[in-house]
């Protein structure tokens, strides 16, 4: 079930002190970027799906959209998978919801 922007509420988890992402990957894009397509996350990479390449691409990219350390996101589960669950470690989880319902808006 979407939620806020078309992004499913499933997508987006918010607990104590951190959110989880659930985002499927596309490496070899043509651009780098976070989308909402059918309630899903889906990011685009322009790296090549090889030793993590992908995986540094996502975390630089929400680091840079968050304002989060990069050593503050972690891949949690799928990390040799196109789907990934990604944990953002944050004081204000709600903010970074925030950040990303705007970023979302904007494409």
């Amino acid at each position: 079930m979407p939620g806020k922007n078309g992004v499913a509420k499933s997508s987006i988890q918010i607990g104590n002190g951190f959110v989880d992402l659930i985002i499927y990957v596309k490496p070899k894009s043509k651009d780098t970027g976070i989308i909402s397509e059918r309630g899903e996350l889906i990011f685009h990479s322009t790296q090549p799906p090889e030793r993590g390449k992908v995986n540094a691409s996502l975390i630089k990219f929400l680091s840079k959209l968050t304002g989060i350390s990069s050593n503050k996101i972690e891949i949690n589960r799928g990390e040799k998978d196109r789907v990934k669950t990604v944990r953002i470690y944050c004081d204000d989880p709600e903010k970074i919801v925030g950040l990303f319902a705007e970023y979302l808006s904007r494409e």
